[in-house]
């Protein structure tokens, strides 16, 4: 759940790769798509060296099916987004989760998004999504 910024965890470092956990949708012909990243307020993301690959991270949501990975510090460059280290309250034993918070209006995360997914080329590491 996304926390107003005085309650927010610490930032992650830079250096952090990130896996992106996200349904059919947001891929489409083995491409990211931008609605991946263009969340209100934030969105959940796993520290990949905190994490136990990615089939462990996928295996934690629901009707997911692929996971993507991008680099924290490329994503804070873009501007306006921002990586904490925050438990989930579904899943308080999961060392790796984090948030990462889109701080814009709702047009400012679109341009966001495109820009991000243009400067940063989130990859797809594991994909068992139905072909579109």
């Amino acid at each position: 759940m996304c926390r107003a910024l005085a309650d927010r965890g610490p930032a992650i470092l830079p250096e952090e790769d990130l896996f992106r956990i996200v349904a059919t949708e947001h891929v489409k012909g083995g491409v990211v798509s931008t609605g991946a990243f263009n969340y209100r307020d934030c969105f959940s993301v796993e520290i990949v060296s905190r994490s136990g690959g990615p089939a462990d991270s996928l295996s934690r949501v629901p009707g997911a099916c692929a996971v993507i990975r991008f680099n924290c510090g490329c994503a804070r460059e873009i501007g306006e987004l921002d990586t904490r280290d925050e438990r989930d309250d579904t899943h308080p034993e999961n060392l790796a989760h984090a948030h990462v918070y889109t701080n814009g209006g709702s047009a400012r995360r679109k341009t966001l998004a495109r820009a991000f997914v243009t400067q940063c080329r989130p990859e797809i590491v594991l994909n068992d999504c139905p072909s579109s």
